[in-house]
């Protein structure tokens, strides 16, 4: 989307150096799934999460679109101790956001 950060120099030195990546897909209006670039779907546990967000604060929440995509996917138990990475542009981050209690906060943050 036009206000996510571009994380095509991201994927590019991951494929250099062999580690395998997924991508997420949107499947319904509640849920999305992983796949690959050859579109096989992933089912276990992942090590790192990369994720553009809209907003970030300083302790680590984050501000999705509002479809609570990524807050199911990362509550199933394969990934909610997976690390989560967000990426984002310097002016998205926030002093604080206000957040849900459903609401996932990433593990660092990192920023152009």
């Amino acid at each position: 989307m036009w206000d996510e950060v571009d994380t095509k120099n991201i994927i590019t030195m991951l494929e250099k150096i062999k580690k395998n990546m997924y991508f997420p897909q949107v499947i319904s209006e509640t849920e999305m799934i992983l796949v690959n670039k050859n579109n096989e779907i992933y089912q276990w546990e992942i090590d790192i999460f990369f994720v553009p967000w809209r907003a970030f604060s300083f302790d680590w929440k984050r501000l999705w679109r509002g479809k609570w995509y990524y807050d199911r996917f990362l509550t199933k138990k394969k990934y909610n101790t997976s690390t989560k990475v967000g990426l984002c542009y310097d002016f998205q981050i926030f002093e604080d956001i206000p957040i849900e209690t459903h609401d996932i906060s990433v593990n660092h943050i990192i920023y152009a």
